[in-house]
């Protein structure tokens, strides 16, 4: 804080000073709990991305292979069949798989794909699209028993089949890179979210110490002051002068209003000792007259407040002491 702020603070009354700390301290409070809660909305949004897109994602690519090997051997097992049985257990297999390949294709085009994802998918549903095409004409002719061309087929539809290979593959891996990028992602916000926890602390801490710095400096400290000098003034030390803050708030307010009262009493104390000599002195010079036989002695010197009724009384007796004597 810098040096206006704290002459501020030093002259601000002592409520301000409350509200100003207060205030110091909800923000702190306030942008650590933000900070927190951004990095947590952070690692939350991770994992809504790994739970709702890259994991399904994974899942159906994952079955999309399953499939896809599972559709290559019953087509050869088809090509192999001995019987008729064999044959349509074959095409049942073939069937199932064709169902489970296109129905996790469409499961995975209707999660939130990018660019890529499309672009491998799409490169995936061209290979199928053919491979679907050739493999009917491969099962027509290996079910009317043209082996031989059936093989022949199948040797040329190698660019579909490697074309939906490769491209299963590519998405697989990306997808495992998008898996372990977002997980990466949830454990740096974690980590981020634990030491902005710690250092939330150390700083909501170290304003808490400042805080109590500030409140011993600028209020504990100066009524301190004001009640040691209260304690003089009450054992009648009125000659030294009082340690008290002057500054604009209420404690300094009460400083000056103590520098008033001890002045005030110290003149009161001087005035009074004054009169004491006063009376010691013309009451003696007085009484010494009376000893040397002047009865005409008088007290003339100007008493004030209780004293100058001693004087009254003192005159008053001289003059009936005279008066008796005379006659």
């Amino acid at each position: 804080m810098g040096t206006i702020g704290m002459e501020y603070l030093r002259n601000a009354p002592i409520g301000r000073k409350l509200a100003v700390m207060f205030a110091v301290l909800s923000l702190v409070v306030v942008a650590a709990i933000g900070t927190m809660v951004w990095r947590m909305n952070a690692m939350r949004t991770a994992e809504i991305e790994v739970a709702e897109d890259h994991v399904p994602q994974a899942l159906s690519a994952d079955r999309i292979n399953i499939a896809m090997a599972e559709f290559e051997n019953a087509l050869r097992a088809h090509l192999l069949a001995a019987d008729e049985y064999e044959r349509a257990d074959a095409e049942a297999a073939i069937a199932a798989n064709q169902k489970i390949i296109s129905t996790q294709t469409a499961a995975f085009e209707a999660t939130d794909l990018d660019d890529k994802e499309k672009g491998y998918l799409k490169a995936f549903k061209t290979g199928w699209q053919q491979m679907s095409q050739d493999t009917s004409q491969i099962t027509q002719l290996s079910s009317e028993g043209r082996t031989a061309e059936a093989l022949a087929r199948l040797a040329t539809s190698n660019e579909p089949v490697e074309m939906t290979t490769k491209a299963l593959a590519d998405l697989a891996n990306y997808q495992q890179h998008h898996i372990e990028e977002a997980g990466l992602k949830g454990a740096g916000s974690y980590a981020i979210a634990l030491w902005t926890g710690i250092l939330a602390a150390i700083l909501l801490l170290a304003t808490l110490g400042g805080i109590y710095l500030m409140m011993v400096r600028f209020v504990a400290r100066p009524v301190s002051q004001v009640t040691h000098a209260i304690q003089d003034l009450a054992d009648g030390r009125l000659d030294g002068a009082l340690v008290l803050s002057d500054t604009q708030d209420e404690v300094g307010a009460l400083g000056r209003a103590m520098r008033a009262l001890q002045d005030q009493l110290a003149r009161a104390e001087k005035s009074k000792a004054e009169q004491v000599e006063l009376i010691v002195s013309t009451l003696g010079a007085a009484l010494a007259k009376f000893k040397e036989g002047d009865l005409g002695a008088r007290v003339t010197a100007a008493l004030e407040g209780p004293f100058a009724r001693l004087k009254t009384d003192f005159n008053a007796m001289a003059s009936e002491l005279e008066q008796v004597i005379g006659s």
